[in-house]
C-alpha cells in the first residue's frame, strides 16, 4: 500500500459511518423516487423551486402569516399521509416475492432484467432494461446486495440504460459485454464501469462460469443477441435477447440441443420461428415487455404457438415481475399480479 493510499485511508475514518448510513437507507423502501429526466424534469424543479420561493416571500408579510401556518401544516400532514401510503405501497410491492426465489425477471418496462440467485444476497444479473430506478427497487426487493456479474446480450443505448441502477449501492464484480453491443452503448457502459471501478469483459462462446449455485455460458454470439444458459437449482434458463428468426434457425443449426426449462422469449414476443420454441421447449415462457408498447408486443401467434408448447407463459406487462421457484414440489412460477 502506497504512502498517499495509507493517508487517504486514515483520513476517511472519521467519514465511515456517513458512508453506512448513506448506503443502510439507500436500500430502505421509498429511499428513491422517480424524478422525470430531460427538460420536462428541469421545469418541475424550477416550479418547485418557484412556489417555495413565493411561499417565504408570502410568510413575511405579518397579514398572511397566520393563515400561511394554517396552510403549511395542513401541506405537511397531507405530505405526512401521502409519504406513508408510498411507503407502505413499496412494503407491500415486496410481500408478493417468495424468499426461497431462483431467478426473477424484473419489470422494467419494454427491456429486459433477468436475477439469477447464487447465494443468500448475490446474483448474477442478465441484461439491465431502460429503467434504472425499476431496477434498482426490483433488486433491493430481491434482496440482492451484490452482484457477481453483469451479462448483457446486446442492443442499443436505450436497452442498457438501466445499468446505474444495477450499480447503485451495491459490489458488482464485473461486467460481461460482449460484442453485440451498439457503438454508443458500448460506450455508455464503459463510461459507467470506468466510473465505479469495474472491469468490462467478454466472455468466450461455451466456456462455464460458475458462481456459487449458478453456472452460465454464452450459448452463441450471433449478429442480432448473444444467446446466454444459466443452470441453476437442477433446472435451465435460455435468455436469447432480441435474437431475429434469422438466427434462431442459424443457431438451431450450430447446437445441437437447446431444451430449456424456462425461456426468456426472444424480442419481447415479437414474430418467432416456431421451430426455434419448439427446439427450446420450455415448461416456463416469460415474456419481458413494457406495458402499452408501441410495437404491439408480444404477437398473436407467438403466444398461441407458446400455449401448446410451454405449460405457462407469463408476461411482465400482465403480470408485474416474475419469479421462479424450485423446491420438493417442483418448478413454480410466482408473479406481482
Amino acid at each position: 500500500m502506497g504512502a498517499a493510499q495509507l493517508i487517504a485511508r486514515i483520513a476517511g475514518i472519521p467519514c465511515w459511518w456517513l458512508v453506512f448510513v448513506a448506503r443502510t437507507f439507500a436500500r430502505l423502501p421509498g429511499a428513491a423516487i422517480p424524478w422525470p429526466s430531460g427538460t420536462r424534469g428541469s421545469l418541475t424543479l424550477v416550479a418547485i423551486l418557484g412556489a417555495a420561493a413565493v411561499v417565504v416571500q408570502l410568510w413575511r408579510l405579518r397579514r398572511l402569516r397566520r393563515w400561511l401556518g394554517t396552510v403549511v401544516r395542513l401541506l405537511t400532514v397531507v405530505g405526512m399521509i401521502a409519504a406513508g401510503f408510498a411507503i407502505g405501497g413499496r412494503l407491500s410491492a415486496h410481500a408478493w416475492l417468495p424468499h426461497d426465489w431462483v431467478a426473477a425477471m424484473c419489470d422494467v418496462g419494454q427491456g429486459e432484467a433477468v436475477a439469477v440467485r447464487a447465494t443468500a444476497d448475490t446474483a448474477v444479473l442478465v441484461d439491465t432494461g431502460p429503467a434504472p430506478a425499476a431496477l434498482d427497487q426490483c433488486l433491493v426487493a430481491l434482496g440482492v446486495r451484490s452482484l457477481a456479474s453483469i451479462v448483457l446480450i446486446g442492443g442499443t443505448s436505450s436497452a442498457i440504460g438501466g445499468l446505474p441502477g444495477a450499480l447503485h449501492a451495491r459490489a458488482v464484480g464485473g461486467i460481461d459485454a460482449g460484442s453485440e453491443l451498439a457503438a454508443d452503448a458500448d460506450v455508455r457502459v464503459r463510461g459507467w464501469a470506468l466510473a465505479s471501478h469495474i472491469a468490462v469483459a467478454s466472455a468466450v462462446p461455451g466456456v462455464v462460469h460458475v458462481v456459487g449455485n449458478v453456472r452460465w455460458r454464452v450459448v452463441a454470439d450471433l449478429a442480432s443477441a448473444r444467446v446466454v444458459s444459466i443452470d441453476v437449482a437442477g433446472i435451465t434458463v435460455l435468455i436469447a435477447g432480441d435474437l431475429t428468426t434469422a438466427d434462431e434457425t442459424e443457431l438451431m443449426l450450430r447446437v445441437s440441443s437447446l431444451n430449456a426449462d424456462v425461456l426468456v422469449v426472444p424480442h419481447h414476443g415479437a414474430t418467432q420461428d416456431t421451430a426455434f420454441l419448439d427446439a427450446v421447449h420450455p415448461r416456463v415462457a416469460v415474456v419481458s415487455i413494457g406495458r402499452g408498447n408501441t410495437q404491439h408486443d408480444p404477437s398473436a401467434s407467438v403466444l398461441k404457438a407458446l400455449s401448446t408448447i410451454a405449460g405457462r407463459v407469463s408476461r411482465t406487462d400482465q403480470d408485474g415481475g416474475i419469479a421462479i421457484v424450485v423446491n420438493a414440489h417442483g418448478l413454480k412460477v410466482v408473479t406481482r399480479r
